[in-house]
């Protein structure tokens, strides 16, 4: 299955390095755009999108997730972990086995019991 994956931070790189390990061929990773960062305004890249550099991964990123549409459905499945923005409908559901899984990091303890 070739899989499109959408996704920023850390967390995100984590499942993608998973999913690169899987069976499955990411077609594509989508990241937010390499931030500006410190006193000399250095861009720097998010962990995914270092991540897709380092692996030699198709790498896409745009202002807004919206413009990646077209070229998420050239993919089976999206799989989306924190990517920061907003998906609408139309990019959830770009890819042919709709709609896309996302996953983000909780807070919230599970393994403790509710008190």
């Amino acid at each position: 299955m070739k899989v499109a994956f959408a996704g920023t931070p850390e967390f995100a790189a984590t499942i993608l390095r998973g999913l690169d390990a899987s069976p499955h061929e990411v077609g594509l990773v989508i990241s937010q755009p390499d931030p500006r960062r410190g006193r000399g305004r250095k861009t720097t890249q998010t962990p995914v999108s270092a991540l897709a550099r380092e692996r030699g991964l198709p790498l896409l990123q745009p202002p807004r997730i919206g413009d990646a549409a077209a070229e998420i459905s050239e993919n089976d499945a999206l799989v989306v972990a924190a990517y920061g923005q907003i998906l609408r409908a139309g990019t959830l559901n770009a890819a042919p086995m709709a709609p896309g899984t996302s996953t983000r990091p909780s807070s919230r303890n599970t393994a403790a019991p509710p008190r």
